[in-house]
């Protein structure tokens, strides 16, 4: 009985090493058919079920935008701003593009550069220009943009219009805090012009800059005086006509204005110059003695004088009415003029002629 067992356990047992020695040079997968004692061929390995998409870049292109003035030079003081549109397939695409702050790839001003543009024709406006410049004409213009390439686009934008003037008074001193208005001629733009105001870029008193909003036919008026002064008497008209263009600054003016009183006169010793003026003199002092026996000391060149020429003498004075206007010192090395006192009616707004005062010569003796 025992014998009938022990063939069967001798085979399993040869057949379990033969399969140990076949896995040794196999895979696992052998191994685990040799456990079953069905040994099989190796699994192969399954495909994904989506397959992973190959993802290509596109190669893109870019725009670069640079404005110049009316004489061609890079407009670097402020910055323009720009609309780019592309229509593709029914759909259109806008981007804006501002100098230095918006989508620019390039630092500095006067240049605009966008990039990551898929190829294709665009079309590019400048839709705000530089600050005092007007916008360019044409301000848009197509550009088709190639992979790996930057496109130009170059724009001119005139100067915007410029009116200059002077208030001066009759001796061409500039008198500051007059005030204007100005409107065009469609009534679009009218402002107030105030001397060293908000919209004057001349910082000197009596000198007015003022930069208009685009090429038309303005009017400029004469309205508030500065105190003290008066519009001359023969003066009839207050408003004033001109056209101006873009990168066009038009001298205006200048507006002369007269000291609500005042008076002039001269000192000479009396000789006449090569071109038959007197020859003047100076410098002398003055007492101008009002009716109401109040005066102002006047130096020539110096205290309450405003004419800044050597012995032409102007004095403000306070109101219209009679003046008594003399001499108190003469010149070094002259004689004290004859008569020393002249009596004169001033009037508002027309400067009083008190005439010359001649001063001769002291002869010296030598000895």
């Amino acid at each position: 009985m025992s014998t009938s067992y022990s063939m069967p356990f001798a085979r399993r047992s040869a057949l379990r090493l033969s399969c140990l020695a076949v896995a040794s040079m196999a895979s696992v997968a052998f191994l685990a058919a040799c456990d079953d004692n069905q040994p099989t061929a190796p699994k192969p390995p399954s495909a994904p079920v989506t397959a992973a998409p190959i993802v290509i870049p596109i190669k893109t292109g870019s725009i670069v935008m640079k404005v110049f003035d009316e004489k061609q030079v890079l407009i670097t003081s402020s910055s323009a701003t720009y609309q780019i549109i592309r229509s593709s397939g029914g759909i259109t695409s806008t981007w804006t593009l501002k100098d230095g702050l918006v989508n620019d790839s390039e630092p500095a001003m006067g240049v605009a550069l966008m990039k990551g543009l898929v190829p294709g024709t665009y079309q590019v406006c400048e839709t705000e220009a530089p600050v005092d410049y007007a916008l360019a004409k044409p301000a848009c213009g197509v550009v088709t943009v190639y992979a790996g390439a930057t496109v130009g686009l170059y724009l001119v934008n005139p100067h915007l219009p410029k009116i200059t003037f002077k208030v001066v008074d009759f001796i061409g001193n500039l008198v500051p805090n007059m005030t204007f208005t100005i409107k065009d001629s469609a009534n679009v733009y009218s402002s107030l012009v105030v001397d060293n105001g908000p919209l004057d870029s001349d910082p000197v008193g009596g000198q007015v800059a003022l930069t208009l909003p685009f090429e038309s036919k303005y009017t400029l008026c004469e309205t508030t005086l500065p105190p003290g002064y008066a519009f001359p008497l023969a003066q009839i008209k207050f408003c004033f006509d001109y056209t101006v263009k873009n990168a066009e600054s038009k001298q205006a003016g200048p507006f002369t204005l007269y000291p609500i009183a005042s008076a002039l006169w001269q000192v000479t010793d009396g000789t006449i110059s090569p071109t038959f003026f007197y020859n003047l003199i100076g410098p002398s002092s003055f007492k101008v003695i009002a009716a109401n026996q109040t005066w102002t000391d006047v130096t020539d060149n110096g205290v309450n004088d405003i004419d800044p020429k050597l012995g032409a003498v102007s004095v403000k004075l306070p109101a219209a009415g009679t003046y008594q206007i003399c001499e108190t010192v003469p010149p070094v090395n002259h004689w004290n003029a004859t008569p020393a006192c002249k009596t004169v009616d001033v009037v508002t707004a027309a400067p009083k002629w008190a005439e010359f005062f001649i001063n001769p010569e002291k002869q010296v003796i030598n000895r």
